[in-house]
């Protein structure tokens, strides 16, 4: 089995970039994959998973065809001691809820917030109480996160309709990050996920137990019996990836064709924010929109992301409330809100996701 947190989208070279700067900066490095982590926590955490996202679902309902293969879990598995990533050195993980996101039971209880997004929102990286969710609740917001890692838009758009539409809340903040809109062409291909731009949702919070039976199977193929999900790639593929530019085709795009995001892209990203928009003005809500800003953005400057152009523009083509946190986490300077500082891109630590909650219950409090 490949680790799906590893060589997803070929970040095992990301992975060791990361462990080679924590070896140069002189800090230790738990260097195992996720999968021995989470077969070696098993001997006293029996509830030990892998983060288990949407596109790993899809990739495994693919390769598996199960029964119930029309149904795709948009979260990991309930009640499970989900191990998360490792930027710092060390293993992160979080106990997950009753719907297999990163918060307690108790946070599904009439939230006034309810926060979409991919891994930033998840808390990637940082331990339990640290993640962006529970520095709100510092604030004293009552904060429900269905962010999770790998999501891009239309999978956060999915996440909306199926678990924050039946809670309306007064307020649903949809956090992109600067690699969403390349993300969205990904999912766009997808038919599991793209009957949401023209259908309903299928009642995933009422059919928990159907969904995370199926997450578990789906899991005990991937852990105990080794079913690659993502196989290594052909040297063909390799050699038209290189000849295509692949890798370096969001950062060209985003540096110097903004104006170039495709047409069908930009479409389905302005009929969900309309569709998200107008379903939470229905019952009294608000719709917000939070960027956040990524480690190249301060790298190479506020040019390298599409979406603080593209989002903003639409965002206020549509009159939804929109704050970039660029400045906010740059404060006092923008290193020390990163896993490896400046060393590496990584996510955000602990200083940088405590400064963005701050800056962004203070945005939330301006109504």
């Amino acid at each position: 089995m490949v680790d799906a947190a590893i060589a997803r989208h070929g970040a095992r070279s990301a992975f060791d970039r990361v462990r080679s700067a924590a070896v140069a900066a002189g800090r230790p490095f738990d260097a195992r994959s996720q999968l021995t982590v989470v077969r070696d926590w098993r001997r006293t955490v029996p509830s030990a998973v892998p983060f288990f996202n949407a596109s790993d679902a899809a990739a495994a309902l693919q390769r598996l065809r199960p029964e119930h293969s029309s149904l795709l879990p948009l979260s990991g598995k309930a009640h499970a001691r989900t191990v998360n990533c490792n930027e710092s050195g060390t293993w992160s993980w979080f106990d997950s809820d009753v719907h297999g996101f990163n918060n307690r039971d108790a946070s599904w209880e009439s939230p006034e917030v309810i926060l979409l997004g991919d891994s930033f929102v998840m808390g990637q990286c940082v331990p339990p109480g640290r993640e962006l969710a529970s520095r709100l609740r510092e604030q004293g917001l009552r904060v429900l996160s269905l962010g999770y890692a790998g999501n891009g838009p239309l999978t956060s758009f999915a996440t909306f309709l199926e678990y924050a539409v039946p809670l309306r809340p007064s307020t649903v903040v949809w956090v992109f990050f600067d690699n969403d809109l390349t993300d969205l062409e990904g999912e766009l291909a997808r038919p599991q996920l793209s009957r949401y731009l023209t259908r309903g949702a299928v009642s995933l919070m009422s059919r928990s137990a159907e969904r995370d039976s199926l997450v578990s199977r789906l899991l005990a193929a991937v852990v105990d019996s080794g079913v690659v999900l993502y196989p290594p790639p052909s040297m063909g593929q390799k050699v038209r990836a290189i000849l295509t530019l692949y890798h370096l085709r969001g950062l060209v795009r985003g540096v110097f064709n903004a104006d170039k995001v495709p047409l069908e892209t930009r479409r389905a990203l302005v009929q969900m924010l309309l569709r998200a928009r107008d379903e939470t003005a229905g019952w009294g809500g608000q719709l917000r929109i939070v960027r956040l800003p990524a480690w190249e953005t301060f790298k190479y400057g506020r040019s390298a992301s599409p979406v603080a152009a593209v989002v903003e523009e639409e965002a206020g083509r549509l009159a939804i409330p929109y704050f970039d946190a660029a400045s906010a986490t740059a404060k006092p300077e923008p290193w020390s809100a990163f896993a490896q500082g400046d060393l590496v891109p990584a996510h955000y630590s602990e200083a940088g996701y405590r400064r963005l909650a701050m800056a962004v219950a203070t945005w939330l409090r301006q109504r």
